[in-house]
């Protein structure tokens, strides 16, 4: 696997439509925001719905995982 990295929610999603985005295997959202984490995962689920969707939360944080399992993120991990 090789890394490639975005600035924000609009640089990711360019990333993934972009002529290499079919490259990209899996996404890591490494600070889910509940403001735009949703929508930023139904974007990404529109194009790619197998796509495998990890996110990291902190360990005082797990209502954040949990709300990104509800938008349909695959799984979670705990910083």
């Amino acid at each position: 696997w090789s890394l490639v990295a975005a600035a924000s929610e609009a640089a990711a999603l360019a990333m993934l439509n972009g002529p290499h985005g079919r490259e990209v295997k899996a996404l890591l959202i490494p600070d889910w925001k509940r403001e735009c984490g949703a929508t930023l995962l139904a974007s990404v689920r529109a194009g790619r719905p197998d796509m495998p969707v990890i996110v990291l939360a902190d360990e005082g944080q797990l209502h954040l995982a949990v709300d990104a399992m509800r938008a349909g993120a695959s799984d979670f991990l705990i910083k």
